[in-house]
């Protein structure tokens, strides 16, 4: 079995920035609704050119480069399928792209993962077990999240939800965990979402860095589908029970973490930096006070990048690192939780550089 660890990595952010007061302006909603309740800044909005595969080749352009490798042997792409417009392949897309900036792609094979918001961890993963075990030379994993249709801004449209929703009518996901479930009116997802990709490159090193990889179902989880389309105005949308989210982060998250680092002989306190899924700020607060690993090591990104699902860890990653937040031989873990708040996966490795 090779030593591997992660040898790159790359982003893409939109260059829009949308802040708070554009949002509470569109929505109606008063002023600092939403950093008071989420702590979230700002966000990366796309436009029609920052397309999901744009976002996805342009981050793994960046990686490659920052890897200095001029061949890639397995592509893994993490997204999220949430509209069934979205359910295509982007692999070739991007293998052009790469192609194109002079990357070597003649002997490149493509894998899709749908697995929201674990997905890049998950991917991860993958590429690690290919790389160890000699399927490949190198494996690029990318993520890439683009909400801008799923984003509803119209005062008129986001009223009739305020006070009920009427399942009959419209479409509409829940995720439940452990009761009824609480329906999220659409106005309070609009500022939610935000928008790029991030990508890593597993490659051979001179010693294993990548200590080990868990993953875990929610032992609570109640799963209600109302379907899922087009809402009245052309645009879908997703609804979350906002309070399980809180809940779950709070209670399985920790235990999680606890019992992967004791499967790998280590504790809370050998960790030097967390890198969690990007919810909100609001949740990663509390959530750190329920954790031995100091507040200032748990890094976010959400303030002002907000939740880009499988992006998230991977753009925190690259910021992290390029900011000096990241040191070579740190001990990072990273823990992401979702795909449809359903699972946590971690992982934890030695920084290679």
């Amino acid at each position: 079995m090779r030593n591997v660890g992660i040898i790159g990595s790359g982003i893409y952010l939109p260059e829009k920035k949308v802040r708070n007061t554009e949002i509470e302006e569109m929505l109606g909603l008063g002023s600092d609704f939403i950093e008071s309740r989420t702590g979230i800044k700002e966000r990366r909005w796309s436009n029609e050119q920052e397309t999901v595969e744009y976002m996805a080749s342009q981050a793994a352009i960046n990686a490659m480069r920052d890897a200095k490798k001029n061949k890639v042997d397995r592509l893994i792409l993490a997204r999220d399928l949430i509209a069934t417009r979205r359910a295509y392949s982007i692999g070739l897309k991007v293998m052009r792209e790469l192609e194109k900036s002079g990357i070597d792609v003649s002997d490149c094979a493509s894998l899709d993962i749908c697995n929201y918001c674990p997905g890049f961890v998950n991917g991860l993963n993958i590429a690690q077990l290919m790389v160890s075990s000699g399927q490949s030379e190198n494996s690029l994993v990318v993520a890439s999240t683009d909400y801008t249709d799923m984003i509803n801004t119209n005062k008129d449209f986001n009223a009739q939800f305020r006070d009920s929703f009427d399942i009959e009518s419209d479409y509409i996901v829940q995720y439940s965990l452990g009761g009824g479930g609480r329906f999220q009116p659409p106005a309070l997802n609009a500022f939610l979402w935000g928008c790029g990709a991030g990508a890593v490159v597993v490659g051979e090193t001179d010693k294993n860095n990548i200590l080990g990889f868990k993953t875990r179902s929610s032992r609570k989880l109640k799963f209600d589908s109302y379907g899922i389309g087009e809402s009245k105005d052309g645009k879908s949308f997703c609804s979350l029970d906002g309070r399980a989210i809180y809940r779950y982060a709070q209670t399985e998250v920790p235990t999680f973490i606890d019992d992967f680092l004791e499967d790998l002989g280590l504790t809370q306190e050998d960790i030097s930096i967390l890198i969690p899924h990007q919810p909100n700020p609001r949740i990663l607060k509390d959530l750190s006070k329920r954790l031995r690993i100091p507040e200032e090591k748990v890094l976010v990104s959400c303030d002002y990048l907000g939740n880009m699902i499988a992006a998230s860890v991977p753009i925190t990653y690259h910021l992290s690192r390029k900011s000096g937040k990241i040191n070579a031989s740190d001990k990072v873990m990273m823990c992401s939780f979702g795909d449809s708040y359903l699972t946590t996966s971690g992982i934890v490795f030695e920084e290679n550089r």
